[in-house]
């Protein structure tokens, strides 16, 4: 026992040494395909996200069973830079488009965020613990995000609302072939140059 004991103090201050110092809010590669599992209220989710800075555009595609067992296959939220999103259902040929009124995260959207726990291990990480933003709820930030400590790469985000990320694996630089970027011919204002609109759900 009195070894174990030991070597806890001993894995204890190893990680303390490892966290020391003040870091940086992580910067996000300007291009990344990250495999996550999401979760909100018990229901899962698996989103493959798909980030293009320099290409104006964020792509997420998700499956569920929920989606699965209504016979809607996955669903594509593709976001852009001009402030107009589109949600589609490929497999039935629904979609929504909506503009948001703003673009796309910038790579150091953490910038300014408020850095609660130096040392948090999660999983097999150890993270840097972020807050950033307020949210409706007193005392609850809009997210909270770990990355993984020395490397910055993504390793969970939970928003307020109790969705949460896990990221699965994580490839800089990783993209989607062009034709998959292109808006169906379904949704509404696909070019961008009406205002607003919907298509079917």
């Amino acid at each position: 026992a009195e070894a174990r004991d030991c070597a806890m103090l001993a894995i204890r201050g190893a990680l303390f040494a490892a966290c020391a110092g003040a870091p940086e809010p992580p910067v996000w590669p300007k291009q990344f395909h990250a495999a996550c599992w999401q979760t909100l209220q018990g229901f899962p989710a698996i989103t493959d996200l798909v980030y293009d800075f320099p290409g104006g555009r964020n792509l997420n595609i998700i499956r569920s069973q929920r989606m699965d067992a209504a016979g809607n296959g996955s669903l594509w939220d593709y976001e852009r830079q001009d402030g107009l999103s589109f949600y589609y259902l490929p497999k039935v040929r629904t979609c929504r488009t909506i503009r948001m009124g703003v673009g796309l995260l910038p790579p150091d959207w953490l910038k300014g965020a408020d850095l609660l726990d130096p040392c948090e291990t999660v999983g097999p990480f150890v993270t840097e613990k972020w807050a950033k933003g307020e949210s409706e709820i007193p005392g609850v930030p809009f997210v909270t995000y770990w990355s993984e400590q020395g490397t910055g790469r993504p390793v969970r985000w939970r928003f307020f609302t109790g969705m949460v990320f896990d990221v699965i694996t994580f490839a800089p630089g990783g993209t989607l072939p062009e034709e998959q970027w292109r808006v169906p011919d379904y949704c509404a204002n696909r070019t961008g140059h009406a205002q607003g609109g919907a298509g079917d759900w």
